[in-house]
């Protein structure tokens, strides 16, 4: 299964991933959002303002650290 960030981030990884093990499923990949917020309207990496491209930069890096908890 997907899973969204920041849609679906919790303080628990383990827990989701062993439910998700419960119901025969994995964590394959895990999408992160940088379209929603308003800052992102000229893009996210490549935003024109260095302070929007090191949020969407600190984001992915996020999401990374997701992905190994969860063994995505």
């Amino acid at each position: 299964m997907a899973i969204h960030i920041p849609w679906d981030k919790t303080d628990d990884w383990d827990r989701v991933e062993k439910y998700a093990e419960e119901l025969g499923l994995e964590i394959g990949v895990v999408n992160s959002n940088l379209f929603q917020e308003q800052e992102y309207m000229l893009g996210s990496i490549c935003n024109p303002e260095s302070s929007v491209r090191k949020k969407a930069v600190g984001h992915m890096i996020e999401c990374i650290e997701i992905m190994k908890a969860t063994g995505s």
